[in-house]
């Protein structure tokens, strides 16, 4: 009973505390006060219809967990990984989920974007448990690759399992289908990318002084109502460094230090909506912070055929929760530790699927619809022909050509940065002491923790943006406690 009565007491005075000391963001200078371009009819009424019609025959998306089913990466982890010795059951530690062929338990990709949302409860400070929390985030998505030949169905494999058309094997009719399906993404996203809209969206953005474009990559995102885009950085790239080589939340540490921006490259996020639902009670506003608005983050609603250009490497941003039309289906748990996919079913459905069993149904219109274009900005078709030449080295195994940054220097520099600035002492500060799985864990957290700095919720949404809620899946005897106020 006491404990029942302590954990209230304590929220209501850190609460006090908080509303005295926070400020509005903590956001550092150098990602602050980035251009950004919102574009009210970035999308023809036919590229709408056209890109539903594509995500339609894309037909399968896992969720954004899975997303190395779409890309290889050097290093999958930096050493934290331990054996998934029961697959049922799944990785114990509240932030490491099963690898892409479940074997061992790593640090997810975005493990800087989950961790942080949990913390917090996102932008609107929700006070959930971890599961609640979790699934709000495992939105679901096809990323295509435009680099060295690579498209949306980058992974073979998991073409086949989708039941997907490869390209690379099967019969004539498969083949035909294959051809038939890359033939209507060409002409879909040609006649997007190349429109005028999209070209001074995204120009406009880039600096004055890098205005060659180098497109590299687009995505489908689909939310289901419940579902939010928790606050994050796009994954960054480096002259030597990007989530083919290092797990996106070490390049995002990178980002924040502000220690490699000579070798940082600038690069354009432009978002659209092919979605045909309009009713602004259903939220799900893109949000991003820049330095103007008194410190305040600014919105952008995701409007039928709209969009908003920003460079998602270096402005920090984020979406409101999508809460759906009245009557939607409530968004059920989904485990971190299990396959959750999206699929099309024919007609108006679209079923949620559990380890291969379908769990809930939605209409096309329940669901939040984006199209993310991204692409590099250089200053000269020599600095994209350079960059690119070394991208295809380093996919040949040559890293030297590639000229790659090797993991171990960025945490030495790293590390010494913390040092120089008394975080750690000398001695604390050695690679040699973050030794073995565990000690590897502590490096990524003590990394995150030192350099990220999202921006909490804002005082409007919470009041305490922590998000006490969770703190039993850390601690689990406070779960007693808790009940009253969660």
């Amino acid at each position: 009973m006491r404990a029942a009565l302590f954990v209230p007491l304590l929220v209501g005075v850190l609460a006090v505390l908080w509303l005295q000391l926070r400020p509005l963001h903590n956001i550092p200078e150098h990602l602050l006060g980035h251009p950004s371009v919102h574009v009210p009819e970035l999308l023809s009424v036919e590229d709408g219809r056209d890109l539903r019609a594509l995500m339609r025959r894309l037909r399968v998306f896992p969720t954004n967990a899975a997303d190395l089913r779409f890309y290889k990466t050097q290093h999958e982890h930096i050493g934290e990984a331990v054996p998934l010795t029961d697959a049922a059951r799944g990785c114990d530690h509240p932030f490491l989920v099963p690898n892409t062929d479940r074997t061992l338990c790593v640090l997810p990709g975005r493990v800087d974007v989950g961790r942080f949302y949990v913390m917090t409860g996102g932008v609107m400070g929700k006070k959930e448990n971890y599961s609640s929390l979790i699934s709000r985030v495992q939105s679901f998505g096809v990323y295509n690759f435009l680099e060295n030949n690579a498209n949306v169905w980058a992974s073979r494999e998991y073409a086949a399992a989708a039941g997907s058309d490869d390209p690379g094997g099967g019969g004539t009719g498969e083949r035909d289908a294959a051809a038939e399906l890359a033939g209507l993404k060409k002409r879909v996203i040609d006649s997007i990318f190349g429109s005028d809209r999209f070209q001074r969206a995204a120009v406009d953005v880039c600096p004055a002084d890098k205005q060659v474009l180098s497109p590299f990559q687009y995505n489908f995102i689909v939310q289901l109502p419940g579902q939010t885009v928790a606050t994050h950085l796009d994954a960054p790239y480096f002259w030597g460094a990007s989530r083919m080589q290092f797990p996106q939340w070490l390049l995002v540490v990178m980002v924040f230090s502000g220690l490699f921006r000579d070798e940082f490259i600038d690069q354009v996020q432009v978002v659209g909506y092919p979605h045909q639902w309009s009713d602004p009670a259903r939220r799900g506003d893109f949000v991003f912070w820049d330095g103007s608005n008194e410190g305040r983050l600014r919105r952008v609603p995701p409007t039928p055929l709209s969009g908003v250009s920003v460079d998602g490497s270096k402005t920090v941003h984020a979406a409101v929760l999508y809460e759906g039309a009245e009557g939607a289906p409530q968004l059920p748990l989904l485990d971190k530790s299990r396959d959750h996919e999206l699929r099309f079913e024919g007609g108006d459905r679209w079923d949620l699927v559990t380890d291969g069993r379908p769990v809930r149904s939605y209409a096309e219109d329940d669901l939040r619809l984006s199209i993310v274009f991204r692409a590099r900005c250089f200053a000269s078709d020599a600095d994209r022909l350079r960059y690119n030449e070394r991208v295809a080295a380093a996919a040949r195994g040559d890293s030297e050509a590639g000229a790659l940054m090797r993991l171990d220097d960025v945490f030495a520099r790293l590390l010494a940065d913390l040092v120089a600035r008394g975080r750690l002492d000398a001695a604390a500060g050695q690679l040699s002491v973050f030794s073995g799985p565990e000690g590897r864990l502590r490096l990524a957290m003590l990394l995150m923790d030192e350099f990220i700095a999202y921006p909490y919720p804002s005082p409007s949404e919470a009041i305490l943006p922590f998000n006490f809620c969770a703190l039993s899946r850390l601690y689990p005897a406070l779960a007693g406690a808790l009940g009253w106020i969660c």
